[in-house]
């Protein structure tokens, strides 16, 4: 980003990271990109990089044990990535909270252990409808294992779970999502793509140079033990609204 050039990067997740159900994956106007898009595009305007080469490697109705099953064969099939976004948990709804982050972090282990120069977001995901009892059970006690379990240096965890919850104080859950059960809607995507943005802004990475060196930190980059509220991400989300999506009333995200 620093140099301005290309950024190559991964998409490794379920149905959500496909692009279900954003109106240009199902092809209904008015034909919003998925979330991955929208952050690739959030990237070249926020930090002006040329172009973010995006390699979806998603496949819908998977968890995490297909992730820990599939990542070598998907890392064979892509070059070297500088990003990699790891999305599963959605379809994890019985997995409890150490195994669900065991598994991801087998996931974040083997792109690392391909190139240790790639960064990793891991998005903790959107809630699914409550209503929905055979989907949701446990996706809302993932974010406190992966907060606690996977953030270090090169990888950082996109707090989706919060924000989603803090709108669903304002919002009803079909207004977000679009087939009712657990996937986002247009709206939804955007904030998808704009956590991620903010997450890449806000996060403070620890840095240990040398043995025994004292910890620092910097702002910017993958990586930390610090969280974002989700309420914090939401109000953000408004400021940075117009970035994403040009002509969109910042207020429709608070």
């Amino acid at each position: 980003i620093e140099n301005g050039e290309d950024i190559d990067m991964l998409v490794f997740g379920d149905s959500i990271s496909v692009g279900g159900n954003s109106s240009g994956f199902t092809g209904v106007s008015p034909y919003l990109p998925t979330y991955s898009q929208l952050f690739a595009e959030g990237l070249k305007l926020s930090y002006g990089v040329s172009n973010v080469h995006v390699y979806n490697h998603s496949v819908g109705g998977k968890n995490t044990l297909w992730g820990v099953e599939n990542i070598e064969n998907v890392l064979q099939q892509t070059p070297d990535v500088d990003l990699a976004i790891v999305a599963f948990g959605m379809n994890d709804p019985t997995l409890n909270g150490m195994a669900y982050v065991e598994q991801i972090n087998q996931i974040l282990s083997s792109i690392q252990a391909k190139n240790l120069t790639t960064d990793i977001l891991v998005i903790a995901p959107m809630l699914p409808n409550p209503d929905s009892k055979t989907v949701s059970k446990n996706q809302d006690s993932f974010i406190d294992f992966l907060l606690a379990h996977c953030e270090k240096e090169g990888v950082a965890v996109a707090n989706v779970t919060h924000v989603h919850s803090s709108l669903l104080e304002r919002k009803q859950y079909a207004d977000m999502t679009g087939n009712n059960i657990n996937h986002a809607n247009d709206y939804l995507a955007r904030v998808y793509a704009q956590t991620l943005l903010r997450t890449l802004q806000d996060k403070d990475v620890p840095s240990d140079e040398g043995n025994g060196a004292e910890s620092k930190t910097k702002k910017g980059g993958c990586g930390s033990t610090a969280s974002i509220s989700g309420a914090g991400i939401a109000l953000g989300l408004a400021v940075a609204a117009t970035a994403i999506i040009p002509g969109v009333d910042p207020a429709v995200f608070l």
